[in-house]
């Protein structure tokens, strides 16, 4: 198991409310690793479809297991679709910890899936864009300016992108179109903020063993008469898992282990020489 010394640092976690989610694997691996950290969600606890979730503790329980692990933590609620709420969330981080250091936004809305662009409302691409675009932004600009408030140098941003935003995903528009976009604002801001010392990356998974498809497995379930526990079990298909047809070398998902590794290794001194990257974690996938 990696270990990088990271006492002393504050990092936010933006998507970190739901059990399975790579936000939530995110502030814990940061929080055993020395780091306090402030975990953010829409939701004090996410809504869920999944029976075996019944009594998660959301963002609550996530504090109560990063203070187990002698770090310090601290839970906001924040839709990160409103600007207003991301400078109070960053503005709160600031007057708890008196700094911030590390910025992981992995706030992600898959959207409909399947959907036709002509078929499309406005309320769901408006809303796939305010999440996973707008509310990057909004973060961004607030974190930096919070950054730089004292010694800039050697922070670091870390956007958690997708594979949909280097190639266009058919039935996924509105999502393929914002992490497009994502990736244009990480570029966009490495590059402005580089010279004070501050470094800006992006990381792009393909398909990855956590809640995000939970909806599109729930109404695949519904459709077979079992229930959504029982699919994500039995039924790899549902899940994304059929790694042949996604032409992933590797043979499996990515694991949120995956993700906390590559993202400590880039807010460790090993990626101090990394900006305006975007790495793709696809198992060698041979779409691209």
């Amino acid at each position: 198991m990696h270990y990088y010394d990271f006492k002393g640092k504050t990092a936010l976690v933006s998507g970190a409310g739901s059990k399975q989610s790579m936000g939530r694997a995110i502030a814990m691996d940061l929080a055993r690793q020395g780091a306090n950290v402030v975990v953010s969600d829409k939701y004090m606890v996410p809504p869920t479809v999944r029976a075996s979730n019944k009594d998660w503790g959301g963002l609550e329980e996530i504090v109560r297991d990063i203070e187990k692990t002698g770090s310090k933590g601290h839970a906001v609620v924040c839709d990160i679709a409103d600007s207003a709420a991301c400078e109070s969330l960053v503005d709160e981080t600031m007057n708890v910890f008196g700094r911030l250091d590390f910025f992981v936004n992995s706030v992600g809305l898959r959207g409909p899936s399947g959907l036709l662009t002509e078929d499309l409302t406005d309320d769901q691409w408006k809303t796939v864009l305010d999440v996973n675009l707008n509310g990057a932004f909004y973060l961004s600009r607030y974190v930096v300016r919070a950054m730089k408030k004292d010694d800039p140098k050697g922070k670091k941003i870390i956007h958690i992108a997708s594979q949909a935003g280097v190639e266009g995903v058919p039935g996924m528009c509105a999502y393929s179109v914002a992490k497009h976009g994502l990736l244009g604002l990480m570029k966009s801001l490495a590059r402005e903020v580089a010279p004070a010392g501050i470094s800006v990356n992006a990381i792009s998974p393909l398909t990855f063993e956590t809640n995000f498809r939970d909806m599109t497995a729930a109404e695949e379930a519904a459709k077979k008469g079992m229930s959504l526990d029982e699919m994500i079990e039995k039924d790899s298909i549902s899940r994304g898992t059929n790694t042949t047809n996604l032409n992933v070398p590797l043979g499996r998902n990515g694991t949120v282990d995956d993700i906390t590794a590559t993202v400590s290794f880039l807010l460790a001194p090993g990626g101090d020489y990394i900006a305006a990257q975007n790495i793709l974690m696809n198992g060698g996938n041979l779409s691209l």
